[in-house]
């Protein structure tokens, strides 16, 4: 489940959008208007209690993965969680259902000023965000979404979540490092890491300074290459080593030729283990490949739909929560 959301200065636009969507209906509301210049009047004459408050409308938009529902009472009841959780109880709200995109969502439009002229304070509202997300994938049976800070992951940016609702396919971003996670659990040593990365077709390109020493590490996936800090702190060079990822040299060498045998082993033999395959002494090379592939099945099946979430830029006027 992601969900995204937007601060802004007028509501009439944010209603536009919301009910001007083909096939666009309303969810739940405690407004008395239906049509978008209407609802803005009313909103209005609640801002006009706070006219100096500038960020008044909270924009936001709640999306499952493609293959997941919700029934519309379900996301009437995820409405009014998402309204409790974000401190919104006493503010004005319209919820409206969108089905022009494979990923269900809905959107919802609140008023920061309360009934009583006080202002709902915006502070960490990503948090916010992102643990209610955690709490409704428990409560629905959703799929599960990583967090973004887990091993230092960086958030996908508004970009991604928009093409990723648009197209239903998962970000480059939150494919390699969802990848790269799951190579790093099967080997430390780097050659057997780069090899495992290259069978899931990602190149691994290292930066070597003059001396030899690795300063840095990039990925590349489907002609799109990205550095390993664009990918979080915990997928740079220094943060790969700190989750115990070492290159080779002969102080490690004896324990490096155990972890190789290891891995030849797993290829020879199906061990039962995420990454074991089959396969026949007398394999060509091609069907090695094509066992290595298999073995990545399980990291595969984990791009599949969006995993929201989000699953996120931590500023002030556009926030979201994967």
């Amino acid at each position: 489940m992601i969900a995204k959301l937007v601060k802004g200065t007028g509501f009439r636009g944010a209603l536009d959008y919301d009910l001007g969507k083909a096939g666009a209906s309303i969810l739940t509301t405690n407004m008395a208007e239906k049509e978008p210049r209407e609802l803005a009047q009313e909103f209005g004459a609640i801002r006009n209690l706070r006219p100096n408050l500038k960020k008044v409308v909270c924009h936001a938009s709640i999306s499952l993965a493609p293959q997941e529902s919700l029934t519309d009472k379900e996301w009437r009841d995820v409405t009014q969680k998402y309204i409790q959780a974000m401190g919104f109880s006493d503010c004005q709200y319209i919820a409206t259902k969108h089905t022009d995109t494979e990923h269900p969502h809905i959107h919802i439009v609140v008023n920061r000023v309360t009934m009583k002229g006080d202002v709902v304070s915006d502070s960490n509202d990503f948090r916010k965000q992102e643990k209610l997300m955690r709490q409704l994938e428990n409560e629905y049976d959703l799929q599960a979404v990583t967090n973004s800070k887990e091993v230092n992951s960086k958030a996908l940016t508004k970009n991604e979540v928009e093409k990723a609702l648009r197209t239903g396919e998962l970000p480059i971003r939150m494919q390699l490092q969802n990848k790269v996670k799951e190579a790093l659990k099967a080997y430390k040593n780097l050659n057997l890491f780069i090899k495992i990365l290259s069978a899931n077709n990602i190149e691994v390109r290292l930066n070597r300074a003059k001396n030899g020493n690795i300063r840095g590490i990039s990925f590349a996936l489907n002609g799109i290459t990205m550095k390993g800090s664009s990918l979080g702190k915990g997928y740079s060079w220094n943060g790969l080593q700190n989750r115990g990822l070492y290159e080779q040299n002969e102080k490690n060498k004896e324990f490096i030729d155990c972890e190789r045998r290891d891995y030849r082993s797993r290829r020879n033999h199906n061990d039962g283990s995420p990454l074991g395959v089959a396969e026949s002494a007398g394999a060509t090379q091609n069907r090695e490949q094509h066992g290595v592939d298999q073995a990545f099945e399980r990291i595969s099946k984990s791009n599949q739909g969006i995993n929201s979430d989000s699953r996120k830029n931590n500023r002030r006027n556009k926030e979201f929560s994967r």
